[in-house]
């Protein structure tokens, strides 16, 4: 019921015993028709997910800014279009990609045609194992605003707007370590040039001093960051060879009057060494406040 995310497991098929699979995939959401992961039901003639449990299940309660995977998730895919010839012996896995310590629980079940008449070596499977599996989702409450530190993740602390064509992925941070609050951020993905993303928080008293925690990344851009359309410092620079929380980029001397403000970053080109022009950020803290 958290923001943990389920796929990157590879589908993997052994055919007649080979010591490499001569079928090797690129993740479990790629097997089952998307990338990413998407919060709608959908359906289509090989691949579906009848059922999402953030939108069927937690919807508007959960405390999270945006869509996501979360929840009762169903997938089915068909393998008929691209069936996997064999001989002797076919062995199919899908990897559990995640660690154990990820709350994550997978059940897997198969089907396939048999010609009539030919035995069936699978029994009838009593009642009591077929049931029970579902659990009551937990409907996250929001979140207070403490030591005014704003969870980008929490769309009870800040309200995001991005331009269209452009997307928001609110990203678990898990795998590439522990500095990033809440285990996650908000990724602002397929950024055009000079394309701005606008952020609003409500101040609930007169304070000084704003800071923001941001990510580099070997993909990432160069951003310049306005409070309420007056530019802070200069333009940051997010590239780094790996993906790591950089400190804090702070501004003390700025005054914040109670009510809201209106942060805006905006694209300024790229790094000659990075791959892309994304952004991610974790949190926003104002005063000198700590969490």
């Amino acid at each position: 019921m958290q923001h943990y995310w389920w796929g990157e497991g590879d589908e993997k098929f052994f055919v007649d015993g080979e010591k490499m699979p001569s079928t090797f995939g690129t993740g479990s959401e790629d097997y089952f028709g998307y990338a990413w992961g998407t919060p709608e039901a959908y359906d289509s003639a090989l691949q579906a997910q009848p059922r999402n449990g953030a939108a069927d299940e937690i919807g508007k309660s959960v405390d999270r800014a945006g869509p996501g995977n979360i929840g009762h998730i169903c997938c089915a895919r068909w393998q008929v279009a691209d069936n996997v010839p064999f001989q002797k012996q076919f062995e199919a896995v899908i990897e559990k990609y995640h660690p154990n310590r990820w709350p994550l629980l997978n059940a897997m079940t198969a089907s396939w045609y048999q010609e009539a008449g030919q035995p069936d070596y699978y029994g009838a499977m009593p009642i009591e194992h077929r049931k029970d599996y579902y659990v009551d989702p937990q409907i996250t409450k929001p979140k207070p605003v403490v030591g005014g530190w704003y969870e980008i993740e929490q769309k009870s602390h800040v309200t995001i707007e991005v331009p269209k064509g452009t997307r928001l992925l609110y990203q678990n941070m898990n795998n590439f370590g522990s500095d990033w609050s809440g285990d996650a951020q908000v990724t602002w993905l397929k950024v055009g040039s000079k394309n701005e993303m606008h952020l609003t928080i409500d101040v609930k008293e007169d304070t000084q001093g704003i800071a923001f925690a941001l990510t580099v990344a070997p993909d990432y851009g160069i951003y310049r960051i306005l409070l309420d359309g007056e530019e802070l410092g200069k333009p940051v620079d997010l590239y780094g060879k790996k993906v790591a929380r950089m400190p804090e980029v702070s501004f003390k001397d700025v005054e914040l009057k109670k009510g809201k403000h209106k942060i805006t970053i905006k694209e300024k080109g790229k790094n000659n060494e990075s791959k892309g022009n994304l952004f991610g950020m974790d949190y926003i803290r104002i005063g000198g406040g700590s969490k």
